[in-house]
C-alpha cells in the first residue's frame, strides 16, 4: 500500500494505491469511490481489507478521497457532484497511465451511485462497476442525512425544525452543518437529482452489485426494475446478497470475511478470474 496525491481538477487528491501484489499476475485495477461524510470514515477498515484481498490476486486499486474529503484539498463545504465525478475519472486514467489496462469502478453506498452516475456521463471512461449496497435514491439518502441534522437539534434543546424547513433553508443558499459536515445547497441539489433507475438506463458496462442488508420491498422493486432495464439492454448484471452488519454505520467494524470472499467470487465470474 502506498500513499499518492494525484491533481485533480481543484486540487490535489489523496488516494491509497494497492498495485498487484509481487509475483501475481495483474489482471486489471478498481478506483474505489467512498460513501458520503462521516460514512467513509467507518467503513475504511472493510474497504482497506477488500482493496488488500483484491491486491493479492492480482487487481490492483486506487481508493480515491474525493475534493474536500478525507486527505484531499478542499473543504466539504466547497465539494460538488460535478468535481466528484471528474476525480473519479482523474483516479481512473491515474491507473491506466501507470501501466493497467482494464479499469472498472466499485462504489459503496453513495459512492456507487457516483460510480455510475460518472461512467453514464463517460460511458467509454471505465470497463466494468462493483456497486456495495448502492444509494438508489439521491433524493431519499438525503432526507435521511438532513434528519441527523435535525435530531442533534433537538439533542442540544434546540428548536424543533422539520426538514421542509431544512430544504427551505438550503433553497435560500444558506448552507447546513449535519454531524459537523457542511453541506452546500449546490452539493444537495445535484445529489438529489441522482437516480440509480435512470442512470442504469444508459449502463452499457457489465454490473456487479452486492447487498449486505436484505432489501425491503420498495428496494426489491427498484432492483428487479434495474435488472429489467439492463437485461432489456444487454447489459450483464451480477446482484448478490450476503449477509453481514451495515459497516458504514457502525463505529470499529470489523472486516467480513463472508463480504470479501463473495466480493472476489463475484467480480471473477463477472469480468474474467481473480
Amino acid at each position: 500500500m502506498k500513499a499518492e496525491f494525484i491533481a485533480g481538477p481543484r486540487g490535489e487528491l489523496f488516494t491509497l494505491y494497492f498495485p498487484t501484489a509481487p509475483g501475481v499476475t495483474p489482471r486489471g485495477a478498481m478506483v474505489f469511490v467512498p460513501p458520503f461524510a462521516e460514512e467513509m470514515n467507518r467503513a475504511r477498515a472493510t474497504v482497506t481489507a477488500q482493496a488488500r484481498a483484491f491486491a493479492s490476486v492480482g487487481v490492483a486499486v486506487l481508493v480515491l478521497d474525493l475534493y474536500g474529503t478525507g486527505d484531499s484539498e478542499g473543504a466539504f463545504a466547497d465539494a460538488r457532484w460535478e468535481t466528484w465525478r471528474e476525480d473519479v475519472r482523474v483516479a481512473g486514467q491515474w491507473l491506466r497511465d501507470a501501466g493497467h489496462g482494464q479499469v472498472g469502478l466499485w462504489g459503496l453506498r453513495l459512492g456507487a451511485l457516483l460510480a455510475v452516475d460518472t461512467v453514464f456521463d463517460a460511458p467509454d471512461s471505465f470497463d466494468f462497476i462493483l456497486l456495495w449496497e448502492p444509494v438508489l435514491s439521491g433524493k431519499a439518502f438525503m432526507d435521511q442525512f438532513l434528519r441527523i441534522g435535525i435530531a442533534e437539534g433537538l439533542e442540544a434543546g434546540g428548536r424543533s425544525i422539520t426538514l421542509n424547513e431544512l430544504r427551505l433553508k438550503l433553497s435560500r443558499t444558506e448552507p447546513v452543518e449535519v454531524a459537523g459536515y457542511v453541506v452546500s445547497r449546490i452539493l444537495t441539489h445535484a445529489i438529489d437529482r441522482s437516480d440509480m433507475i435512470l442512470l442504469a438506463e444508459a449502463l452499457r458496462v457489465p454490473l456487479t452489485w452486492l447487498d449486505v442488508s436484505p432489501p425491503g420491498p420498495d428496494r426489491r422493486d427498484a432492483i428487479d426494475e434495474i435488472m429489467r432495464v439492463c437485461g432489456a439492454a444487454g447489459v450483464s448484471i451480477d446482484y448478490r446478497e450476503v449477509r453481514g452488519q451495515p459497516f458504514w454505520a457502525v463505529q470499529n467494524a470489523a472486516a467480513s470475511p463472508s463480504l470479501i470472499e463473495t466480493t472476489l467470487s463475484a467480480v471473477a465470474d463477472t469480468h474474467g478470474p481473480v
